[in-house]
């Protein structure tokens, strides 16, 4: 009796490794000429005043910008308010701070926390008018923007050049000399690209 091998139905290593690596070509080449080039515009992003008007980053142009983004309930977050009102008022010319408030993202609580808007909306204005802050408080009430920029890990800064290119991104709380260093490095480098 012969015994004859039957052949097999399944790919070798090598076919299934060079269909892989075809494929992957093929995703890759598609991604470069269908994306978009170059990074987002980040000066489209809208975030809402506390009467719920849209507010354009771009509005704020013209020179470096950093958006601080911040629950009233995070103790870093109210320790940085004195520190964002005194830079705020000593780099005015050079850089403008806003701060955006994550209160009013309803998945964004703290478990003790009920999601009311007007409550949560008027603890902010509490929060704003306790620490006499010297720069635009904005709400981002999706939370879309903190998802575009990883800002979930309040505090957390994001620092734009006149382009609205990011510059630096940074969490936790800062001291005045501390984050005035940060921001003065940030206008140099956007100088330089002008």
């Amino acid at each position: 009796m012969t015994t004859q091998r039957s052949k097999s139905t399944f790919p070798s290593g090598y076919t299934i490794v060079f269909g892989l690596l075809c494929g992957g070509l093929v995703a890759f080449a598609g991604w470069l000429f269908n994306s978009e080039s170059g990074p987002p515009d980040y000066g489209k992003l809208t975030l809402e005043d506390a009467e719920g008007r849209h507010v354009h980053l771009s509005d704020f142009g013209g020179r470096p910008v950093m958006l601080h983004f911040f629950t009233t309930w995070c103790d870093q977050c109210e320790a940085m308010a004195p520190v964002l009102t005194a830079t705020s008022e000593t780099m005015a010319k050079d850089v403008r701070i806003i701060g955006v408030s994550l209160d009013l993202v309803p998945d964004f609580q703290l478990d003790e926390a009920k999601f009311e808007p007007d409550t949560r909306l008027e603890e902010v204005m509490q929060f704003v008018k306790r620490h006499d802050a010297g720069y635009p408080v904005l709400f981002d009430r999706q939370g879309k923007i903190a998802a575009a920029l990883n800002g979930h890990e309040v505090p957390v800064h994001v620092v734009f050049d006149s382009e609205w290119k990011v510059l630096r991104r940074f969490t936790g709380k800062r001291n005045e000399d501390g984050l005035r260093s940060i921001l003065q490095a940030c206008v140099e480098e956007d100088r330089k690209k002008l």
